[in-house]
């Protein structure tokens, strides 16, 4: 994974899938490792996410959360799409998968 960003509370990577895109979808796998760890113990995420970069909107597929060293895998919600925000991360993952 790639360092991509950072904000006051963690690091941000990414590595983006080689898989051609299937119309007009992408997906890729992101990881948030926390600079100081949740209450409850969660120190990092890995998610898998997939995009649709012509409605720019992305939806996560899966994710892991690590709680010091035990890695616990946790299904998506509802695996519903999300529109991409300005000025968040999921808006910086979304440009940076798609090239928008």
């Amino acid at each position: 994974m790639t360092l991509v960003g950072e904000t006051e509370d963690s690091l941000i990577y990414l590595e983006k899938l080689d898989a051609p895109m299937q119309g007009n979808n992408r997906w890729s796998w992101d990881g948030e490792d926390l600079k100081k760890p949740k209450a409850a113990g969660v120190a990092s995420t890995r998610t898998r996410r997939e995009y649709d970069c012509k409605q720019k909107r992305y939806r996560v597929l899966s994710s892991w959360h690590a709680f010091a060293g035990d890695v616990i895998r946790t299904p998506a919600p509802t695996k519903a799409w999300v529109p991409t925000t300005p000025g968040t991360v999921g808006e910086l993952l979304f440009r940076k998968v798609c090239g928008a």
